[in-house]
């Protein structure tokens, strides 16, 4: 089999045997000097069209002639490049195409991308340990464009369409970076147990499952869109080993749930979520919905949800500028010895009640306006010891539902 291997000190690259290793000229190392690091080895790849796979035997950087000119053919049964533990490469200005059903790029060591497109295979870029930065990424028609297994990956600028995922947690891994785009693939992003994320400009569109899957894993999201067709939902978040933060996300257009989180700490701050429809069988279409969490909300708007603007259920929590509005059934719906705090609620035209509170919860909020809604501002559950209470500035019609204060 034919690979490219990378030799010398300068600006060389043979095309040789792979079992040129045991010693032929093409193949030979320039020598370090004792105790001194080894210089990268640059190997620069002709335009047209590259067989790999692609050899190292130390640093290495990998020069493309631009990635519309070079592009880098992966062998039927294996990656373009394996990087080893210990070793850092570069792959720069250059296209590569995988095999099927097999990954693209394997990662141990220390991989830095840089203007590069990847199409086909599996994952086209399997970290497994050690660390990788991407800049300028477009990862297309492959079943991922990252798989993280463990180490750290940060992008910064990378595009996934036609993809399962534009980044997948198998197990742990650390993931960091500015603008990460997703057309339609399944999901944006999607987390495992260990896995940890701090995003900034996240944008995803048009997929078959959900925007965003936390499922264990979780961290930081700022600067979110996520526009549908989403028919799983937008953010989908369950049992959270550590507190998610979401900032400034607009979500769009989905089906199920705009965000869900069921066990978990999660504050949600500058959040809109506009039309929400049901699932495949018409239940659901919640705004927001929580079951077993502990949530913070605060500048939070829900408007045109299906299934009204906020469920929760076990759930205790706060909110500080909240809007529920215009949704297809009440505003706040609690179930299961719910607690929530609210100051600044704007509760209006809901199909439903402004608030309903069942099985024991108890909800108090301290100003804002629960009028015009179809069936009143608020109602709670007597025969369950559930409240709600309203504070003297609350803007609500009389009379007020059954277990309703004022205070």
């Amino acid at each position: 089999m034919n690979a490219w291997r990378a030799t010398g000190g300068g600006l060389l690259a043979a095309l040789v045997l792979a079992s040129c290793a045991g010693g032929g000229s093409g193949c030979a190392s320039k020598p370090s000097e004792p105790d001194a690091d080894p210089p990268i080895v640059e190997a620069n790849l002709p335009a047209g069209t590259v067989q790999g796979p692609l050899v190292v035997e130390g640093d290495t950087l990998f020069q493309g002639a631009g990635v519309a000119l070079t592009t880098v053919v992966a062998p039927a049964d294996g990656p373009v490049l394996v990087v080893p533990a210990g070793v850092q490469v570069i792959l720069r200005d250059l296209k590569l195409q995988g095999a099927d059903r097999q990954h693209t790029v394997v990662s141990l060591g220390s991989l830095i991308v840089e203007r590069v497109e990847v199409s086909g295979g599996r994952a086209a870029f399997r970290i497994e340990a050690g660390d990788a930065t991407f800049s300028q990424l477009f990862v297309h028609d492959a079943e991922a464009a990252l798989r993280l297994i463990a180490g750290e990956a940060t992008v910064t600028d990378a595009m996934a369409e036609r993809v399962s995922s534009a980044a997948y947690f198998v197990a742990g891994g650390t993931l960091t970076g500015l603008r990460l785009r997703a057309r339609e693939a399944e999901y944006g992003l999607l987390t495992r147990p260990d896995g940890r994320v701090e995003l900034d400009d996240l944008d995803v569109r048009n997929v078959t499952q959900a925007g965003v899957g936390l499922v264990g894993g979780a961290g930081t999201l700022k600067n979110v869109v996520l526009e549908g067709p989403m028919p799983a939902g937008g953010v989908v978040a369950n049992d959270l080993l550590v507190p998610a933060l979401i900032e400034d996300l607009r979500v769009s257009n989905v089906a199920g749930v705009g965000v869900q989180v069921l066990r978990g700490e999660t504050t949600l701050r500058r959040v809109t979520i506009q039309t929400v429809a049901g699932d495949s069988v018409g239940d659901l279409g919640m705004g927001l919905f929580f079951h077993g969490a502990g949530v913070t909300l605060e500048d939070v708007a829900v408007r045109q949800a299906h299934g009204g603007g906020l469920q929760m259920i076990g759930t205790s929590g706060s909110a500080d500028g909240l809007a529920l509005e215009d949704n297809g059934s009440h505003g706040i719906e609690a179930w299961g010895a719910s607690t929530l705090g609210v100051a600044g609620a704007s509760l209006q035209r809901n199909a439903g009640l402004g608030i309903l509170a069942r099985e024991g919860s108890s909800l108090t909020v301290s100003d804002g306006d629960l009028r015009t809604n179809t069936a009143g501002a608020a109602m709670a559950e007597c025969a369950t010891s559930a409240e709600v209470r309203l504070s003297s500035g609350v803007l609500a019609e009389d009379p007020l539902g059954t277990c309703v204060s004022r205070y």
